[in-house]
């Protein structure tokens, strides 16, 4: 019972998606050499994805979206992230002319970490390895 009633489910996700293609998004119908194009060849192709992983296109609506958000937020703090660090670089430099110490690399670099720079490159790193494009470490 249950397993006719998710087989139902799915033949009626299916038809859905290929009405929904065949009549397109401004509900005009297209001809039959249209519908026989890449639209419908990636709606069979969804509708068969769907029908053996129903949840699986939601999914990866939800995730792709998530991380482009968080792409774009993550894009604007590292364009604003550059010109602090050239900020603070700057003041260095006035700290060093206007008193007579002298800031050598390894008492700035404790400075940067103070203020949370050296933490930023290793998270780029880490991000770059969790790209979906990066290959795996895994055997």
């Amino acid at each position: 019972m249950l397993a006719d009633l998710l087989t139902w489910t799915r033949l009626v996700r299916i038809a859905v998606v290929l009405i929904s293609i065949a009549v397109g998004a401004s509900g005009e119908r297209h001809g039959p050499a249209r519908l026989y194009g890449a639209r419908w060849r990636t709606a069979r192709l969804a509708a068969k994805v769907a029908s053996i992983d129903p949840e699986l296109g939601k999914q990866l609506r939800q995730v792709s979206a998530r991380v482009a958000r968080q792409a774009r937020v993550l894009e604007d703090e590292l364009h604003r992230l550059r010109p602090l660090e050239a900020r603070l670089e700057q003041v260095v430099r006035q700290v060093e002319d206007t008193s007579d110490e002298e800031v050598d690399d390894e008492l700035f670099e404790r400075l940067a970490e103070r203020f949370g720079l050296l933490r930023v490159r290793p998270a780029l790193q880490r991000l770059e390895q969790a790209h979906p494009d990066a290959p795996d470490d895994e055997p």
